[in-house]
């Protein structure tokens, strides 16, 4: 239901509630809260989608660094690695 088709209902329920039965008036006030509640539903379903996306975009963030960390890591190990067998190159020869 999109705001058109709300506002609609609105309207038809603003005019119900002029009318003098009783039965009418109830009617009117229940097309009115039922308006309402869409709109809140609405409204809600459109918060939780936000942070849905808010929250893959973090995993998503988070995921990359791992992989940015895990690189480091390789690479500060590859570099011990190689400073070691140099300095025992080193002994060797000299």
């Amino acid at each position: 239901m999109d705001d058109a088709q709300v506002e609609e209902l609105r309207r038809w329920a603003q005019g119900l509630s002029s009318d003098g039965r009783p039965e009418v008036k109830a009617a009117a006030k229940a097309i009115m809260l039922l308006s309402e509640d869409v709109l809140a539903a609405r409204s809600q379903l459109l918060e939780e989608r936000l942070i849905c996306e808010a929250l893959e975009a973090r995993e998503a963030a988070d995921g990359q660094q791992a992989v940015d960390n895990s690189a480091t890591v390789a690479r500060d190990l590859v570099e011990r690695a190689r400073a070691v067998l140099h300095r025992q190159a080193a002994r060797l020869t000299g």
